[in-house]
């Protein structure tokens, strides 16, 4: 396949085609540039493509008769089903509570919107993934200048193994993040490392929009995407500033304001129907000034997995009255609740106390039973008061605090720079062996009188067996499908273990030499964004094992379409330095022996 370019304003953009311009009429090239700015040249389909179709399909024969488990957690599946009716009966996310907006409300207009559509769910949580797949190996192959690298990519990724494993059964939102997350990126990539109109900058806006709306993760997606948009900023500059100022607009405000107007409206819906403008209430600025306030206390001995214990509370009961207002519900049997939840789910080491998986709902859950959660403005007040209360005996020296802060994470201390650094490595071995995972389903834990709204957001979805009536036979994939998924659960971890960590070093060595030269390639800059995103979530999530809570596969799965991608890229790579390089040399020593005389 040949590489034609067209020149248009002094500026050169290409596609890769196999028809040649002078093939085509006047006319028809002329209206083909003035659609897309570009060129667009008419082709057969490459052979691949038939490859590509064949992969797509088995990963769809493959989901489609995932099952679906009802497991009733109040703060997982059941809040996110419960949203998700309250839409379909056009009531937005229903009655407000304490749980009403503490998470972003994309996947309960996810779930609504397939079961208007009548899709099975996991059939409809696989399509993103699978088009972000698409086009994260398009781009791979056009950065590559080889279609095969297409196809290899795709394959990789569109085979991952997570989708197919037990925990996928349950409906979290999860899945549809990894999918998310890899759409993003892909149409990151796709509308600012290679030519592309208004559309791939409207459609990245909109993906990412989506993306914040499900999970509220700026670290893992704004660091990779600003990456992206400064490549093409500073590649822009090279033209001089008056050429990258008319790009400007298409490039990052077409995106922005893309992904700000689904935000607007979300935020505008919940100020009509709860009184504040805001999608989440999770990180809502009353919320953290609280949070922050109490895990300023100082402990009698220090645990970083839990943030708020006995002593830390006392003291704040001490010197706050409206802290004195939560003691009934966060002592004696609402705090021996809670501790159980947490010994039970995330267990570690002299668990006796509401470990900081936990805290946030116990705290939650104490407001609303002193009568502070009786509306989302109600509740802003008395967090509000909390904080002030709780600073003002800090700052005067009431009672030993750390200084001021705003954060989620407890404060770090010296003893957790160890702890630290080993779940890193543990949750990089874990994104290395993608997992591992484990195919198979949960039994559904709900009683039968609980089924019909879980029912009415999965229509034609496969339900899982209770768990009186689970078996080997009976739960899970049927046999032709758990065989395909048992060997990709087996297989692609043989790759993905060595390609990984020399993928990495292949990125760093190219980011290194571009740098030397003084020209970063757009290939140079896709493959950093990756493994960027790879360590960032690695990274984060070896923090969040060490001082938050123990880490699940659910959280680590995200990572796994990027780990496979990369590890593609690298395969590919090391196949094209291979017949480049060594085969070339191979053949030359061999014509050297065969040319030598006895």
């Amino acid at each position: 396949m040949k590489m034609f370019f067209f020149e248009k304003k002094n500026q050169k953009t290409f596609e890769l085609r196999r028809t040649p311009p002078d093939r085509l009429s006047p006319i028809l090239k002329s209206f083909l540039l003035l659609f897309f700015k570009k060129e667009v040249l008419p082709s057969f389909p490459h052979p691949l493509i038939y490859l590509d179709a064949v992969v797509f399909a088995l990963a769809l024969w493959l989901v489609a008769p995932m099952p679906v488990s009802f497991a009733g957690g109040g703060a997982d599946d059941l809040l996110f089903v419960l949203h998700a009716n309250a839409i379909l009966d056009g009531h937005w996310l229903g009655k407000f509570d304490q749980v009403t907006l503490i998470k972003g409300p994309f996947y309960p207009l996810f779930l609504a919107g397939a079961a208007l559509l009548h899709l099975p769910i996991q059939l409809a949580t696989e399509i993103p993934a699978l088009l972000g797949a698409l086009l994260a190996s398009r781009v791979a192959g056009l950065l590559m200048q080889r279609r095969w690298v297409a196809s290899l990519c795709f394959a990789a990724v569109a085979l991952n193994p997570a989708p197919l494993s037990a925990v996928a059964t349950l409906l979290y939102r999860e899945p549809l993040y990894a999918g998310l997350l890899l759409l993003t990126l892909a149409l990151g990539a796709r509308a600012w490392l290679l030519p592309a109109g208004v559309v791939w900058s409207a459609l990245l806006g909109l993906s990412f929009a989506a993306f914040w709306l499900t999970r509220e993760e700026g670290l893992l997606i704004v660091p990779p995407l600003a990456l992206l948009a400064a490549w093409r900023v500073g590649n822009d500059l090279c033209h001089g500033w008056r050429f990258a100022a008319r790009r400007a607009p298409r490039l990052l405000l077409v995106p922005a304001l893309a992904a700000a107007a689904p935000w607007l409206l979300v935020a505008e819906i919940n100020r009509i129907d709860y009184g504040v403008f805001r999608t989440s209430d999770y990180k809502a600025p009353p919320v953290l000034a609280a949070y922050s306030a109490l895990t300023r206390i100082r402990h009698d001995h220090w645990l970083a997995t839990v943030p708020i214990p006995r002593d830390a509370f006392a003291r704040a009961y001490a010197v706050s009255p409206a802290a004195r207002m939560l003691a009934p519900n966060l002592e004696g049997p609402g705090r021996d609740f809670w501790t159980h939840a947490s010994c039970r789910d995330e267990p570690f080491a002299g668990c006796n106390d509401i470990e900081a998986g936990w805290i946030m709902w116990a705290l939650r859950g104490a407001v609303t039973a002193a009568g502070q959660y009786g509306s989302a403005k109600q509740a802003d007040k008395f967090f509000k008061r909390l904080a002030g209360e709780v600073n003002a005996a800090c700052d005067a020296g009431t009672i030993p605090c750390v200084g001021r802060r705003s954060s989620l994470l407890p404060p770090l201390q010296a003893r957790d720079v160890p702890l630290i650094a080993r779940d890193i490595l543990d949750v990089a071995w874990d994104t290395a062996r993608l997992g591992p995972t484990v195919p198979g389903a949960i039994p559904t834990l709900v009683p039968p009188s609980a089924y019909r709204p879980y029912q009415r957001v999965t229509p034609g979805s496969v339900i899982s067996p209770p768990q009186a009536l689970a078996t080997p036979q009976t739960l899970g994939l049927p046999a032709p499908q758990r065989a395909v998924a048992t060997l990709l659960a087996r297989a692609m971890p043989l790759i993905t273990i060595p390609c990984l960590p020399a993928a990495l070093l292949w990125a760093v060595w190219r980011v290194a030499s571009d740098l030397r030269r003084r020209h970063v390639s757009a290939l140079t800059a896709f493959v950093a964004v990756l493994a960027g995103a790879v360590v960032l979530r690695i990274v984060f999530l070896g923090v969040m094992k060490a001082i938050l809570f123990l880490m699940q596969f659910r959280y680590e799965s995200p990572a796994f379409p990027l780990v496979l991608l990369l590890s593609a890229m690298f395969i590919a790579h090391a196949a094209g330095w291979t017949t480049s390089s060594f085969l070339p040399a191979l053949r030359r020593v061999t014509k050297f022996v065969h040319s030598t005389p006895g």
